[in-house]
């Protein structure tokens, strides 16, 4: 998932009123401009970090 696709999530998650997420699905790698940035993106709320961050990896 490109970083522009996981700020738009969060964006439209904040809009939702910001609930908590338990990121339930396995994350995407992101990327910046087709180059892996070696972090991940939960695609229901958009959050970003390190695999270790995500418990369903």
């Amino acid at each position: 998932m490109q970083m522009s696709e996981a700020a738009e999530l969060r964006k439209a998650w904040k809009e939702k009123g910001n609930p908590p997420c338990d990121h339930p699905n396995r994350p995407d790698k992101e990327y910046y401009l087709g180059t892996s940035t070696g972090d991940y993106v939960c695609s229901i709320c958009g959050y970003s970090g390190h695999k270790d961050s995500f418990k369903y990896f």
